[in-house]
């Protein structure tokens, strides 16, 4: 009986012996890829990869500490916490942002790249909006906003402003766009701006508004005395050119006149000028 326990025991001993390799073996192989795995984790959740420089590029008219705010970017995060894509749609709802990129750069700056829409007008209707030059409404000035800084751009009236369909009840950051027959007007419009300031008209009536109407076409109101210069649709160049021998004229003369209308489709040499409640005088042989 005492031999049959001594062999059962030398047995264990010699399975053991055998076994002891495998079982270093495999303590080896789950413990160095968990130590691993600790040190990695100590690693990118230590100081070394807090964030503690943000760099921001192409601002203009966007204050930068209400926009990182918003965007959840303060010093102090853990880098690889920061949902770039997240944080991405956040700056880009923005209304004066165009276009963003946000980048990680390792190990603790984070890189935000935009562009601004640039306003180059003022639609005027129910409300006040920017527009910019490519025809994207992108801001809305607010009652009791001023309008100081944008009275330098011209006003355009008379476009159908619609309401996007997917907007909520509440104030979106886009909340308007124009029709495509709009669109195609408001850059016929800043056509029209374009080459009255190109042409110098600016230096002796600077141009406040510019009119849109679905059956006279395009009218020009100056900033300094309010003359209505109607220009009816297209050729706007040749109707300008006119506009600056009827200026001339009405220079010469030392004229008083609240309109000028050189909005025939046909013969651009008849134009009319006068006041709304005077003599109507026409410059239609004018040299």
């Amino acid at each position: 009986m005492r031999q049959r326990v001594e062999s059962v025991g030398e047995r264990f001993i010699g399975l053991g012996r055998k076994l002891l390799p495998l079982v270093f073996l495999a303590a080896v192989a789950i413990g160095v890829p968990f130590g691993i795995f600790q040190a990695y984790l100590s690693t990118v959740s230590g100081t070394y990869f807090e964030l503690s420089e943000i760099t921001v590029s192409g601002l203009a008219h966007v204050e930068r500490e209400p926009l990182l705010k918003k965007a959840g970017l303060r010093p102090g995060r853990n880098i690889f916490d920061i949902d770039l894509e997240r944080t991405r749609a956040s700056i880009a709802g923005h209304p004066w942002v165009r276009e963003v990129e946000v980048e990680r750069r390792l190990p603790n700056t984070v890189q935000v790249t935009l562009a601004e829409y640039t306003p180059v007008a003022v639609l005027v209707g129910e409300r006040y909006r920017l527009i910019s030059e490519d025809g994207d409404i992108f801001d809305t000035i607010e009652p009791g906003d001023s309008l100081n800084a944008f009275l330098h751009l011209p006003m355009i009236s008379g476009l159908e402003v619609t309401r996007k369909q997917d907007d909520s009840s509440e104030a979106s950051a886009r909340p308007s766009t124009l029709t495509l027959v709009d669109k195609a007007v408001f850059l016929e419009a800043m056509e029209v701006a374009s080459l009255y300031e190109e042409m110098g008209f600016s230096e002796w009536e600077p141009l406040s508004e510019i009119h849109v109407d679905t059956t006279l076409g395009l009218s020009l109101v100056s900033a300094d005395t309010g003359i209505e210069i109607r220009l009816g649709r297209g050729r706007y160049r040749q109707r300008l050119e006119r506009l600056k021998v009827v200026q001339r004229s009405i220079v010469e003369r030392a004229m008083e006149v609240d309109y000028i209308l050189i909005d025939q489709e046909t013969d651009l040499s008849r134009v009319a000028v006068g006041q709304r409640y005077g003599e109507k005088v026409g410059l239609g042989g004018a040299p």
